[in-house]
Order: structure tokens, then C-alpha cells, then sequence
């Protein structure tokens, strides 16, 4: 019979694989009934164990559902915010509701208890707090958290109940952790759950730090320790983009750490598609919609390729039309809806390949011009019906829905729920503003890592934090830069003191600073030797090394003595930036006379020559086009704009106008005095036209 599950608890041990960081287990050994977790992965089990769990509500509706709460509640004290924004103020104070619940606060407050005995005051925070809390049922994981410590507390009143935890192994001093989760551990213990500590492990005893000017200089030096050292394994705190390119220059797997982002394509599929439909039309918006390409993978195959929301021909026909004339609905524009028509009217029925292929354009076509006309949005005195925005939105959900399918694109299928989330929050309004609008949107729709990155199979192992180092062995630590990630106060000493006097002990964030380093600290010296590397500026900002490693300089300052450090006095006393210097090497030293150098590791190298542009060569090299010289080159007519052009620059309408070397689609749609000037000739041609038909000229 098996037994109960065995666990091992570290602050910083979410996302550990299997039974990464459990004492006296060989790494890379998968263990039934064993698991390595931080406190999200510890919530998760005993809220399975305790028949708590329940489907999760995305963070936007639970915003969504505040805002409701907060309208409804109408506390004076966030009236006048809440009156101008809305959203953020609903998103801010839904993020300081779950922090008090997460500490074990009920919703409610007494007036006895929230009144400050110096200054007579109640917290009006709180109160408004309290007030929305009244209208609100949208619970997530800070609920859960409180419901965990809720049941825990009955089993052990009420006698007990089995859990199927053998024993928990904790990383650190239970006293150190936040609240609530030394009484967590109390109740399992309570439970009949072996709860210990595991011994720390000893003082981390080497220590590497290599500088470099800038990333892609640490990422060859970088490669270089991967290379020449098997046994290292990889923690990168930074993403590997750069990384990756040295390694795959050497033959080693990449990485494949990405850093996601609100910008790449496929969370600006809505906003652009937004901007695109809405009243008045911007052409510019139409053509970035038609123009934008989502790079995808195939989940299968891997094959990477980029997609459009249209097809080609549609996309190619509407761009088209559009630089002849830069409007919606015109002449220009219905010729190409007419040509989608006629495609489809005069194929053969025999031939129902190319029939459904062309049926597909027209009804893209359509629906396009469809949204864009009669459909559009309209914000009208600052608002607009959420029916509307709803119908154009599963419009687009459909199509992304379509397209992931038929690629096996993930990409496509998160966006299209990031569609689907924007339209559930948008249900349950009449109408929304457009600041509303645009903060629900950039909400909904997620931070992608790019599709053009991924990991390559390795022996090694490789970590995102250096709390997750569990076997001991030298550790390249990529990235050691300050994440400049502090924990502020939310809460004022008056309100921390009334929340005491309820019985909710709000989280110091000193201490929630320290059990992070703590984690981070203890995984180092897990690891034993330590080579850090640090760019002295990414993307041309500078940058500070990791705090972390002025911890673990002074670690391993007191278990090597003045042997190894010459920044150590006699004493043993030192100065923390002078140890750091003593520790600290430049990337661009460890190549002198065609050889690397790094500890006992060798490689000869070539430095390329400085180049210095020669300017014959060039010359001589240069792709030329011979054009011969003529009146073939001149123009039968000019327009005032192509004069104002020929004028300002006159290689780049040469380019243009005779060579036909041109920019892309959304460039050439004509802007400024261009679309005046066209806006002025189909005036002109229309009248002319008219005039012809009656017979007047």
C-alpha cells in the first residue's frame, strides 16, 4: 500500500520540477508520492486534499466583478477616482482586498475595533474596503488561502482528518515565513503531518563574478565557461535571447528563457483591431489591421511561419485600394468587393477547391467591410454600446479560432480566449467608455514569450531562480543583475495597528524581502560555486549587480578566512564593496595573446581585426543600376504633391515615382496634402462624370 505524499516547502520553490530541492534525493531521480513546492504548489494540494477546489475565475472578471462592488457600494472615500477611472481604481483596490484576505480577514470590520484610540479616526481605506466586499463574489487565490486556513483550523478543533501527507520538509525557519503560513504548518503538524526543518545547507564556498560591457560580451563569455565546463548547470533570472545565439554558435542547445511582453502581435490583436472598426475610420488603422502578421508555431511540427487575420488576396485587394484612395466605401473600395463577387459567381460549381477558397475571401471581404461601415463602433458623448463591440469581437474570436485550429497555432488560440475574456467582461455592461475599454483590453489580453525562441533538449539542468538549485555542482548564474523589485507598504502603522486589533496580522514586506533572499541564498549555497555574470548595461541602460550577491560574497567571506580573499583583514573583517571588487573580473580580460582564460578552463581564440570601412571597396562593390539618361524619365503630368515631393526629395521620388522601388503598403497610403490632393480629384472626377453622363460636356 502506498503511503502519504512526502513533501519539501521553500518560499522560493514554485516551479520546481518533480522532487527538485527534496534532501537526500539524487537529482534527476523521480520519486512516487514525493514533491517539491513553493506556497502556490503547497495551496494547490491542500486544496485537493481538503475538497476545496473550484473552477478559477480569470483576473479580469474578478476585476470586472470589483468595479460592480464599487459601484454598487458608493464609499465616498474612492467616489471621486472611481468617477474618472474606473477600471484602475477597481483593478488597485482589488489588489489591496486580497492581501487582507489572504492574512485571514473576513470581509466585515467593527467599529470598536477600527477606531485608532490616539486619533479617533476610523480607517476610511478599510471601510470602503468593507463597504464593496458586501457586493462582491468573485473569489480567487486569496480566498482560497483563507478558506485553506478556515478548514484547518475546524479539522484540528473537530478531531482531524486525513490528509495523505506523511511529512513536510521546510526550507528555513518557519518563524521567518509571512503569515499565514507559520499557523499553516502549525494545523499540519497538528494533524499528525511530520513537519520539520531541513538543515541549511553550508556557506556557499566560491564565488565568480564576470562583468561585461554589455549583453551580447557577457553571453560569448558566458558560452564559453557552458562550453569548456560539462558539469555546469544554467540559472537564468534574464532572458536568453542573446544567449541562445552564442550557444547555438558552439553547438550547445539554447536555453530558450523568453522574455514575454504586452507588445508582440498577438496581444495587439485587439487593440488594432479595435482601432480599425471604430468611428471615424482611420485608414491607417484598416491597413495596420490588414498588414499585421502573427508569428506562430506549429505545435506539431514546429515550423515556424507568420499569419494574417485576412487571407492574402483580401489583404493585398484592400491595401491596394486604399493607396489609390484612401477612404472606405468609395469607388476604389467596392471594385474590390465587386471582384470577390464575380470570382464567385463565375467559377464552375465542378470546381469546389478553389469555390470554397473563394467564398472564404468573399465572406472575409464582407464581413470587413461590413464592420467597417453600418457596423462600426461609435463612441457617442464618451461611450458605446457593448452590443457592438461584443458582435465585431466574436467576429475576430471566430476567425483566430479558425485559424489556431487549422495551423495547430497555439499563439492564435491564446489570443482568441484573450477575445473571448474581453467579451465576458464586457456582457454584463450597457456601454463602456473608451479609456474603459482600452484598460480592459490591455488586461484581458496576455503577455506572450516570442514563438521564434524555445528550449533544446540538455542534459544539464537549467532554472529560472536560484532557489531552485537542489544538487551541488558549479551553477553559471545568467542575468545577476537587480530586478529593482521592491516590496512597498500598503498599509499605514494606524491602519496595520487596527487590522491587529482584528485579528488580521497584514504581511511585513521586509519579511516577505527576506524569505525571497533567503530562498534565492540558500540555493547558492546548495550549488557550492557560483559563477555570475552581469552586463553592465542591457539595451543601453546600466545596471547594478544582483543584491543577492553581496550576501553571498559575505558568505563565502566567512568560510574562507583571509586564505582566499585578499579584501578579508586579519580579523576577518571586511568591506562589502571592496569583496566584491576582489571577486569581480572583466569579461574582456580573460582573452589576452589568442587564448580565453577562466580558472583552469583554456581556449584559443581569433580576434577579427578592427574594420575600418574602405571606401573604394565599397565603391567598387556597391549594387548599382545603370538607368540611361532621358526624357523617359520625366513625367507626362505632376500633381501639386508630386512637385512639393520632387522638390523636398528628389532620389526618393525618382525611387518611387520612375524606378518603382517602393515602400511597403502602410507607407504608401497617401497622408497630409497627398490625401487632400486625391480627396480633390475624385471630387473632380466624380463631377466630371456626372456631367458626361447627362451630356452636359
Amino acid at each position: 500500500m502506498l503511503g502519504g505524499m512526502k513533501i519539501t516547502f521553500g518560499w522560493g520553490l514554485d516551479g520546481a520540477a518533480w522532487d527538485e530541492g527534496a534532501a537526500g534525493v539524487p537529482e534527476g531521480t523521480a520519486t512516487l508520492g514525493r514533491v517539491t513546492v513553493g506556497p502556490t504548489g503547497l495551496l494547490e494540494i491542500l486544496r485537493t486534499r481538503l475538497g476545496l477546489r473550484g473552477p478559477e475565475i480569470p483576473r479580469p472578471m474578478r476585476i470586472a466583478a470589483y468595479r460592480a462592488a464599487l459601484a454598487d457600494s458608493a464609499h465616498p472615500w474612492c467616489a471621486e477616482s472611481f468617477s474618472v477611472d474606473p477600471w484602475a481604481v477597481a483593478k488597485r483596490m482589488l489588489a489591496w482586498r486580497d492581501e487582507l484576505v489572504a492574512a485571514g480577514w473576513d470581509g466585515t470590520l467593527t467599529t470598536v475595533d477600527m477606531v485608532n484610540a490616539d486619533a479617533g479616526a476610523v480607517s476610511t481605506r478599510v471601510a470602503a474596503l468593507a463597504a464593496a466586499e458586501k457586493h462582491f463574489d468573485a473569489p480567487g487565490m486569496a480566498d482560497a488561502l483563507r478558506e485553506v486556513v478556515a478548514r484547518l483550523s475546524d479539522l484540528v478543533a473537530g478531531g482531524g482528518w486525513p490528509l495523505g501527507i506523511d511529512s513536510v520538509d521546510i526550507q528555513g525557519d518557519v518563524a521567518d515565513l509571512p503569515v499565514p503560513w507559520p499557523g499553516v504548518f502549525r494545523a499540519l503538524e497538528a494533524l499528525g503531518v511530520d513537519v520539520t526543518t531541513v538543515e541549511e545547507a553550508a556557506p556557499l564556498g566560491r564565488l565568480d563574478i564576470v562583468t561585461a560591457a554589455t549583453e551580447w560580451e557577457a553571453a560569448e563569455s558566458a558560452a564559453r565557461i557552458l562550453a569548456t565546463s560539462p558539469g555546469t548547470s544554467l540559472v537564468a533570472t534574464h532572458h536568453t535571447e542573446v544567449l541562445d545565439h552564442e550557444l547555438a554558435r558552439r553547438g550547445l542547445p539554447r536555453a530558450g528563457l523568453s522574455e514575454t511582453s504586452d507588445q508582440r502581435a498577438t496581444a495587439q490583436i485587439v487593440p488594432i483591431f479595435l482601432a480599425a472598426v471604430t468611428s471615424p475610420i482611420d485608414v491607417h488603422a484598416v491597413a495596420a489591421l490588414l498588414d499585421l502578421k502573427v508569428t506562430v508555431s506549429n505545435i506539431e511540427s514546429g515550423a515556424v511561419r507568420p499569419v494574417g487575420v485576412f487571407t492574402s488576396e483580401v489583404r493585398h485587394a484592400f491595401l491596394a485600394a486604399l493607396t489609390q484612395q484612401p477612404g472606405v466605401g468609395g469607388p476604389a473600395w467596392r471594385k474590390v468587393l465587386d471582384a470577390f463577387r464575380r470570382a464567385v459567381a463565375e467559377l464552375p460549381p465542378e470546381e469546389k477547391d478553389s469555390r470554397a477558397e473563394r467564398e472564404r475571401n468573399l465572406e472575409l471581404a464582407e464581413s470587413l467591410d461590413g464592420m467597417l461601415g453600418d457596423r462600426a463602433l461609435s463612441f457617442v458623448d464618451g461611450t458605446c454600446p457593448t452590443a457592438t463591440i461584443i458582435a465585431s469581437l466574436e467576429w475576430l474570436s471566430a476567425r483566430l479560432r479558425v485559424l489556431g485550429g487549422a495551423l495547430n497555432a497555439p499563439e492564435l488560440l491564446r489570443a482568441a480566449g484573450s477575445v473571448t475574456t474581453t467579451i465576458e467582461v464586457l456582457r454584463d455592461r450597457h456601454s463602456v467608455g473608451e479609456q474603459e475599454l482600452s484598460r480592459i483590453v490591455a488586461d484581458c489580453c496576455t503577455e506572450d514569450p516570442s514563438p521564434l525562441t524555445g528550449p533544446e533538449a540538455w542534459s544539464r539542468p537549467r532554472r529560472t531562480s536560484p532557489a531552485l538549485i537542489s544538487a551541488q555542482g558549479p551553477v553559471l548564474w545568467w542575468g545577476a543583475v537587480d530586478p529593482a523589485q521592491r516590496q512597498r507598504r500598503i498599509w499605514t502603522p494606524v491602519e496595520v495597528e487596527q487590522l491587529a486589533a482584528m485579528g488580521v496580522v497584514v504581511p511585513d514586506p521586509a519579511a516577505i524581502a527576506r524569505a525571497r533572499s533567503r530562498a534565492n541564498l540558500n540555493g547558492l549555497r546548495r550549488a557550492g560555486h557560483v559563477i555570475a555574470v552581469v552586463p553592465r548595461s542591457i539595451n543601453g541602460a546600466a545596471t547594478t549587480i544582483h543584491p543577492l550577491l553581496a550576501f553571498a560574497a559575505a558568505d563565502v567571506a566567512a568560510g574562507a578566512g583571509a586564505t582566499y580573499l585578499p579584501a578579508i583583514d586579519a580579523t576577518g573583517s571586511f568591506d562589502v564593496e571592496k569583496l566584491l571588487k576582489s571577486l569581480t573580473g572583466d569579461a574582456a580580460e580573460q582573452v589576452a595573446d589568442g587564448t580565453w582564460t577562466f580558472g583552469q578552463a583554456r581556449l584559443s581564440v581569433r580576434t577579427p581585426a578592427t574594420w575600418r570601412p574602405d571606401g573604394e571597396r565599397i565603391e567598387a562593390e556597391s549594387v548599382e543600376r545603370a538607368v540611361t539618361p532621358g526624357t523617359q524619365l520625366l513625367p507626362a503630368r505632376l500633381s501639386f504633391s508630386q512637385i512639393e515631393h520632387l522638390l523636398m526629395h528628389r532620389l526618393e521620388w525618382l525611387l518611387g515615382r520612375r524606378l518603382e522601388v517602393r515602400t511597403g503598403w502602410q507607407s504608401d497610403i497617401p497622408t497630409g496634402n497627398r490625401m487632400i490632393g486625391s480627396f480633390l480629384h475624385a471630387i473632380v472626377e466624380e463631377i466630371v462624370a456626372t456631367m458626361q453622363d447627362r451630356g452636359d460636356f
